[in-house]
């Protein structure tokens, strides 16, 4: 059914809307509702119907024919009676990903959703706003102003709102202090965690789930059995992720946690027994809340529009080593320079290489010996890039000995810092290649010369 809302100009910006009513099928809508950044599992098909069953109705809302709005809502009806309550949770979707969020939107669509269920259907209408810190007190002033009214206002103490844009330390700080000492305690107690995706994990996260309701006595309204589900029909980005962590090789908490949008939400949760002594949920919840706000490398898949099968190729590694990297694991220098090149270096945690202590020995070659004599701080290596790192103040020099590392120029641009062949006869005539005699490097008087020439490259 589609219906032409002429009605909704004065809600919404110009344009012609349409809206569609139950009719898009439920792969279609889970692909339209992924392209939208306040998208969450309620407002999901696959989701929604596991839930709800054959009770849910959904709009689409279109302006000049491209999707702006939609939702899914339960129509929830006594024997007999036809009409009843729509219950909708946590929608509508509005913010299409890519445009500026216009407020308009999510009139529009409130203003389509009461013409629908109020006006036609004579249900009565009940929505839930999605929490959010920048739009929940926006869309409640709309609801506001299409008449609807607080009818039972309560505290929800179980629903956290974490900034992930905070780095480690101050988001450490941010916690409360009890929170903090009880992680201290289940740091103490190594646990392994980490993400994990077979079938036998999700059965184990089930298990752990079932055992939790069951302890806590709790009436298990949750939809843990569609977990398979979800993972098999949704579009990728909007898939659970099981996280697991074990404690001497058993697992003993879990959860499933879903990337929607700009939100990421704690799905489900499990534990058993041995969890609770050992403090291991909030072991796991630091260990989730650093790995979401390391997620660059899929921030950026997402921004080329590139699925993981398709990154992974261009990346030359397996899928699940690029779900390593997308948990924000450390890479191989050599594969560090790939994903630069192809994703570029906002990827890359920065690292600040003056703070890094390192153990700078006493020098044995020669060339370091004179950069110690240059007033340089020096430290040698082996098996790597360069032979020699030296610093002074913020100038930083890699140095390598008769050879020319292939990687070398690439790794000096990405760490801001100069490179320094020294050969012992004639340097190659290579003008983007800054070397020179090893007599020469000996004859240097002060660390300005040396500056001053590797600055002309």
């Amino acid at each position: 059914m589609q219906l032409a809302l002429a009605k909704l100009e004065k809600h919404g910006s110009k344009g012609e809307f349409t809206c569609q009513i139950d009719a898009v099928p439920a792969a279609e809508w889970d692909q339209i509702a992924g392209d939208f950044e306040d998208l969450n599992y309620d407002q999901i098909a696959c989701y929604s119907a596991g839930q709800w069953g054959d009770r849910v109705s959904h709009l689409l809302l279109r302006r000049d024919r491209i999707p702006v709005a939609g939702a899914r809502v339960a129509i929830i009806t006594l024997p007999r009676f036809s009409r009843g309550l729509a219950f909708l949770r946590f929608g509508p979707f509005w913010r299409r990903r890519g445009h500026d969020a216009d407020i308009g939107m999510y009139r529009a669509a409130i203003g389509a959703l009461v013409q629908e269920y109020c006006i036609r259907q004579g249900h009565f209408l009940t929505v839930i706003p999605r929490p959010n810190p920048e739009f929940y007190q926006q869309e409640c002033r709309v609801l506001a102003d299409f008449g609807f009214s607080i009818r039972r206002p309560f505290p929800d103490p179980n629903r956290y709102l974490v900034d992930l844009s905070l780095d480690e330390e101050t988001q450490r700080q941010s916690l409360d202090q009890k929170w903090r000492y009880n992680l201290r305690q289940a740091l103490a107690n190594d646990f392994e965690i980490r993400l994990c995706e077979s079938d036998a994990d999700v059965r184990t996260f089930q298990s752990l789930h079932a055992g939790m309701v069951t302890r806590k006595g709790f009436y298990n309204a949750d939809m843990v059995h569609l977990l398979p589900e979800l993972a098999a029909q949704l579009p990728e980005g909007s898939r659970p992720r099981i996280v697991l962590a074990f404690h001497q090789g058993r697992a003993v908490v879990g959860a499933a946690i879903a990337i929607l949008g700009d939100t990421a939400y704690y799905v489900f949760g499990g534990s058993d027994n041995a969890s609770l002594s050992l403090k291991g949920g909030y072991a796991l919840q630091w260990w989730i809340i650093k790995w979401l706000s390391g997620q660059k490398v899929r921030a950026k898949r997402d921004e080329m529009e590139l699925s993981r099968l398709e990154l992974s190729r261009r990346l030359g590694v397996s899928p699940r080593m690029l779900d390593r990297y997308e948990s924000d694991s450390e890479v191989t220098l050599q594969r560090g320079f790939r994903i630069h090149e192809v994703l570029g270096e906002e990827v890359f945690l920065p690292v600040e290489l003056f703070d890094i202590p390192l153990d700078y020995a006493q020098p044995q070659d020669e060339i370091s010996l004179k950069y110690s004599e240059l007033g340089f701080r020096v430290q040698e290596f082996r098996k790597a890039p360069f032979d020699v790192i030296a610093r002074q103040d913020r100038e930083l020099i890699f140095t390598e000995m008769g050879k020319v590392h292939p990687e070398m120029q690439s790794l000096s641009r990405l760490l801001d810092a100069d490179n320094l062949v020294i050969f012992d006869e004639r340097a190659p005539k290579d003008k983007d290649l800054p070397s020179m005699r090893k007599e020469e490097f000996l004859e240097l008087q002060e660390a300005r010369e040396l500056v001053k020439f590797l600055r002309e490259f």
